[in-house]
Order: structure tokens, then sequence, then C-alpha cells
């Protein structure tokens, strides 16, 4: 956590275009039911990109928290039902555009009329949080949900965690 303000941290979305892909996975066996209780997994069980800084850890363990509390799950730290361990990573990415057509005209019979299409390339970096429900008892994954999307500026990073997580959490706990 000592390099911190690198670069702007995961899933800070910007532009109503943007959009954030979910998707999870869960043990069949699990009874989700019986899990009230959670506390946060060791740090050696967390992958953490470089440049992640301690602010986006509490916006990220607050979204949590607040998305666990939704499901009547609270914090308690001396006796979890579930050890919660969250992974981030930051990816450049490149995304090529058409630009579309344009008029022109130039000499010769071939250059009049419509000009071929451009492509433009565009280079942004994907962000992606992962989140794991650890059965605390048995020490097993057994809920894993993920958030993958366009990382945007600073300003709306807090409110684009939160999107993300409960997008997350939508999918919790999961129809068997």
């Amino acid at each position: 956590m000592k390099n911190l303000i690198l670069i702007p941290v995961l899933l800070v979305i910007v532009g109503g275009c943007s959009t954030i892909d979910v998707d999870t996975d869960y043990d069949r066996e699990a009874d989700f039911s019986g899990y009230r209780t959670f506390d946060w997994a060791p740090a050696d069980m967390m992958k953490i990109h470089k440049g992640y800084s301690e602010l986006t850890d509490r916006r990220i363990r607050g979204a949590i928290t607040e998305a666990l509390a939704a499901e009547g799950i609270r914090r308690s730290p001396t006796n979890p039902g579930l050890l919660v361990a969250f992974h981030t990573g930051v990816q450049e990415r490149t995304e090529y555009r058409d630009a579309g057509f344009g008029a022109g005209y130039g000499r010769g019979p071939y250059h009049v009329g419509l000009n071929r299409s451009r492509v433009e390339e565009h280079r942004y970096l994907e962000g992606t949080l992962m989140v794991d429900l650890v059965d605390a008892e048995k020490n097993e994954l057994v809920w894993r949900g993920r958030a993958t999307g366009v990382v945007g500026d600073y300003e709306h990073q807090e409110s684009r965690i939160r999107e993300a997580v409960t997008k997350i959490f939508e999918r919790y706990p999961p129809e068997k």
C-alpha cells in the first residue's frame, strides 16, 4: 500500500455510455442462508494492483460492508461466518473506432464522392474488482463476484465503486 496514487483506481467509470460488466460464480452446495456475519480476510488473501491507494481501499470496504448489510450480514471480527477478500487489477486496452465517412473531391475519376472510413485508435484503462466470499469455518471459497469497466478520474471514483459493488451484490445470494 506504499505505492499510493500512481494511477486512478478501478471502475471509476465516467460517462453515460460506459458500462460495468458483472459476472458471478458460486458453490452450488453452499447454504447461503446461514451466513450472517463476516470479517475481512487477511491481506495475503488479497491481490491489489500497483498504484492502489488507502482511499480506494476504504471506499471498496465501505461499499462492500453496505452491500452485505443490505443482505443482513454484519461485520463480526470475533465470529465471522464469511471472510471477505477483494482483488483489483488495471490493464491498458486499445479500441479502434470507425470515425465515419467524409466527402471529398480530387483529381481523376476515382476521387469524387465519399472518402473511405477513418479508423481512430482509443486507449484506455480497464479496471477489475473481484469480491470473494470464503466460508470462514471451512476456509473454502463459496461465492465470487467480478465487475469490469473503464477507469476514469478520481472525482467520480466513490460513486463508481459503489455502482460496481452494488451490481456485483445484485447477484447475491445466488438463485439455485
